[in-house]
């Protein structure tokens, strides 16, 4: 009979016991007045007959250690007096191997509802694991970028360094040449307003020299050079810049991702 009642399958602990509610009636020795009752957790399963009796027998049901319920049986009505009361001996039997047979129940119940949340739990942290090395190996990348950055920011840090200080020299430089020239062509002036011949002579030499080297268009094309190059200079010296507040931001956000991961 126990046997019978408890081929579970994968059936819930709620079905087991409304199941065996039913078929314990048919069990005992008057299954016609015969009303079963579980309580389990607080929660009653009743057969279909019902009604108050004082002819009744009882089983606890322990789980790991502790009372979780019970198994009870009663007539409905009077019936002669037997092993224990109106019932046999067998039925004693038969209550104590239903109530232990649930207990193994619920307690294997319980130990599969564990297994799935630990798997659950498994998943879980075996996701976080998953996201953890995720965001390490970002962490990784950016600081690897936030290095190079730094490598590359340094690297063009000083040529650009040496390229703009010798700039400002040529540009010094080129600035006395101009100075000078400026004088020459005061001095070419008073030579034009002297009628002196041979330095008048020469003076022509000079015109046609300075013509054909279009030193005139040189000097002013020069201060458009320096202009250009001054851009030129500041715009590479704003990406040296940028790269290293860049290298700063990628380091601030590998030790960000770091720190997040090992919380």
């Amino acid at each position: 009979m126990t046997h019978k009642l408890f081929r579970r399958g994968k059936k819930t602990l709620f079905e087991i016991l409304r199941n065996v509610t039913a078929l314990i009636p048919a069990g005992w020795h008057y299954p016609e007045i015969t009303h079963a009752k579980i309580h389990f957790d607080g929660v009653e399963y009743t057969s279909e007959s019902s009604g108050k009796t004082q002819w009744k027998q009882a089983s606890d049901i322990v789980v790991r250690g502790e009372r979780r319920g019970f198994v009870e049986v009663c007539y409905l009505e009077q019936c002669p007096d037997l092993d224990e009361g109106p019932f046999l001996k067998e039925e004693r039997n038969l209550i104590d191997g239903i109530a232990q047979a649930l207990s193994g129940a619920a307690e294997q119940k319980m130990a599969e509802e564990e297994t799935v949340r630990a798997y659950k739990k498994l998943e879980t942290t075996n996701h976080e694991l998953k996201e953890m090395q995720s965001q390490l190996v970002q962490s990784e990348k950016l600081a690897s970028i936030g290095q190079l950055a730094a490598g590359v920011a340094h690297e063009m840090n000083t040529p650009v360094g040496f390229v703009a200080s010798n700039f400002q020299t040529l540009e010094n430089y080129v600035g006395k040449i101009q100075d000078m020239f400026a004088r020459y062509d005061k001095v070419i002036r008073k030579i034009e307003t002297s009628h002196v011949p041979e330095l008048l002579n020469e003076l022509s030499d000079i015109k046609q020299a300075r013509d054909d080297s279009k030193i005139d268009f040189v000097l002013e094309d020069i201060k458009g050079l320096f202009d250009d190059s001054k851009e030129g200079l500041e715009r590479v010296t704003t990406i040296v810049q940028n790269l290293r507040e860049f290298s700063r931001a990628m380091m601030c956000k590998s030790s960000l991702r770091i720190c997040a991961c090992l919380r």
